[in-house]
């Protein structure tokens, strides 16, 4: 399964989506883990679209499932972790 974030035909949307495509091309040469697994893009009725894999629940989910009302310290560590181990 793959997810695929189509990104409005704004040219202001539209720039920031090919930084981004770049950004995971870049970033996806090498394999490490906790970085996300970027396939492609491609165009769709002149919308930009960016395949990778899925996930689960994205950070915004996971706050509103909580009410909002933050989350714990503990998770908190988990989530840094694994964010600087795929910037190390």
């Amino acid at each position: 399964l793959v997810a695929i974030k189509i990104v409005r035909n704004k040219p202001a949307y539209t720039n920031q989506a090919l930084v981004e495509n770049m950004i995971l091309s870049l970033v996806n040469q090498e394999k490490s883990n906790h970085v996300l697994r970027y396939h492609e893009c491609f165009s769709h009725q002149n919308h930009l679209c960016l395949v990778s894999e899925l996930l689960s629940v994205n950070l915004y989910e996971l706050l509103r499932q909580n009410n909002f009302r933050g989350l714990s310290l503990n998770l908190i560590r988990v989530i840094m972790r694994q964010c600087l181990d795929a910037l190390a």
